[in-house]
């Protein structure tokens, strides 16, 4: 990593213009952001129902669920917080990286832009969806303060303060009771902290087992709820588990079906800079034959897989082909991507970057584990996976242009343009379907007042980028978003219309 650099009170200014930048387009964007799919059920009796029982039966996710009751119900609050946590998310991202470097523009604005340009799906389930939001975006908050303060302090040799235990104690509390996932994950990074710190630096250990206890105390109040154990008995109606001999043709359906495309296939950005640069890093150096054959090998498979998901997967004519064997090609083709990533880090010459690198893949693969025995599997799931892919695109940028090449200029340029463009980009659509999503109540009342038993409702123009604006008849959130316009349920109808038709006379 680069130099550390002492922080001047110019620095510290030049990050609140900068975070200020980021705050401000967040708070644009979560004012135009329109409630969806389970916000309603949350802001109904049904969501203070759950409150009032504890959540018994539904989740063990307690913060996370008192926030969405809160959100939904008041505006300011719901904005604020979603510009807070979006802006506490890209400060963490960049500084996880680029903690030791002097504070510039382009590596907020470069993560920013990676955010921005999630999958479609992963998009609409987080950024797009308050519910989700509030679930796999808070919930990566205090495990990247978390990874930020270890590594902050594992050269530190002045003791922990208790200030700073008290606090790493609420941050694993908060850790876990927010997503089952993150739960799991904050208790196994807690472990591996401690041994990490125990041979290197014992004098911050106190914050550590603060941070241990935290986690632990969260997840026993987390998986202490009773929906946990009919799950895993098999007996929910919503979630499964697979065990035994299951597990493994559950793995493979769930894989195949869903999480290759979610975490690899449709984040062709991400992935185009990860090959990229480990393209750069195995060729970086001369070799013998037989390693510049298996150099070769390994870009091939990396460049193929980049230029595949970046730029041609939406070209191949699916409906041609048997949906599930061309699934289980892809699906396999993403797996070999792995195995060709993991093989490229041993020709990294920094051991610093290849740990780090390793660090990353592993939480990776940990935080999308107990997916692939769990269903249903849905796009924000593959979020906080997708939040470690963005780290190591992160760490091998900052590697590549920065201390193998010295690209400072360049690197400056790219990162404010792609994230001045990103952001740009998702506001103006967003501004688009928050205006629609605002008129089309306007409309429901016209047609009310006029006595109207079939009510006709716009879709938003870029539906994609949220979560279920538009429910099908056969959900349950269509009968929440009828009872929260006030239709009729009972003696009227709804029918959502294309965009394009929305001023067609029925």
């Amino acid at each position: 990593m680069l130099k550390k650099i002492n922080q001047s009170p110019l620095q510290k200014n030049k990050l609140l213009y900068i975070l200020g930048i980021i705050f401000i387009f967040f708070l644009l964007l979560g004012t135009v952001t329109p409630l969806s799919g389970d916000d309603w059920t949350w802001a109904s009796s049904i969501g203070l129902h759950r409150l009032l029982t504890g959540f018994i039966g539904y989740n063990g996710r307690l913060i996370s669920n008192v926030l969405e009751i809160v959100i939904t119900r008041n505006t300011f609050i719901r904005v604020l917080l979603y510009a807070v946590f979006a802006t506490a998310l890209v400060f963490l991202t960049t500084n996880i990286i680029f903690y030791k470097s002097k504070i510039q523009v382009w590596p907020y604005f470069l993560t920013t832009g990676l955010y921005l340009t999630l999958s479609t799906e992963v998009y609409s389930q987080t950024f797009g969806w308050f519910a989700g939001f509030i679930n796999y975006i808070f919930g990566m908050l205090p495990i990247f303060y978390f990874i930020l303060w270890s590594l902050k302090h594992k050269d530190t040799q002045q003791p922990v303060s208790l200030l700073s235990s008290g606090s790493l104690l609420i941050v694993g509390i908060v850790s876990s009771l927010i997503v089952e996932n993150v739960t799991i994950y904050s208790l196994l990074l807690a472990i591996v902290a401690i041994v990490y710190f125990v041979k290197t630096n014992k004098s911050q250990l106190i914050g550590l087992y603060a941070y241990t206890a935290g986690t632990l105390m969260g997840a026993i109040l987390m998986f202490s709820n009773p929906i946990y154990k009919t799950e895993l008995t098999g007996n929910s109606s919503f979630r499964h588990v697979a065990f035994g001999t299951a597990m493994w043709t559950k793995v493979s359906q769930i894989y195949t079906s869903a999480m290759y495309k979610y975490v690899f296939q449709e984040n062709g950005l991400i992935i185009l800079i990860i090959s990229v640069c480990l393209i750069i890093c195995l060729w970086k150096n001369s070799s013998n034959f037989l390693n510049s054959f298996f150099k070769a090998i390994l870009s091939l498979i990396l460049m193929s897989y980049a230029f595949f998901s970046a730029f041609i997967r939406n070209l191949l004519p699916t409906t041609n082909f048997n949906l599930a064997t061309v699934s289980n090609l892809l699906a396999g083709f993403s797996i070999l991507f792995v195995t060709a990533l993991c093989l490229s880090i041993i020709y990294i010459d920094s051991s610093t970057i290849r740990w780090h690198l390793i660090f990353l893949i592993l939480s990776a693969l940990i935080l999308s584990a107990p997916f692939a025995i769990i269903s249903p599997y849905g796009p924000r799931c593959a979020f906080a996976t997708i939040c470690f892919m963005i780290l190591a695109a992160l760490e091998l940028l900052n590697y590549v242009l920065l201390e193998a090449f010295k690209l400072t200029h360049f690197s400056s340029s790219l990162g404010l343009v792609f994230g001045s463009f990103t952001m740009l980009f998702i506001l103006t659509i967003m501004t688009a379907n928050g205006y629609i999503n605002h008129e089309r109540s306007a409309k429901i009342n016209t047609q009310l007042i006029n006595h109207q038993k079939i009510i006709y409702v716009s879709k938003l123009p870029f539906q994609q980028y949220n979560w279920d604006t538009s429910p099908n008849v056969t959900r349950f959130q269509h009968n929440m978003y009828m009872k929260r316009m006030h239709i009729p349920v009972n003696t009227h109808k709804l029918v959502f219309v294309p965009f394009k038709n929305r001023n067609l006379k029925p």
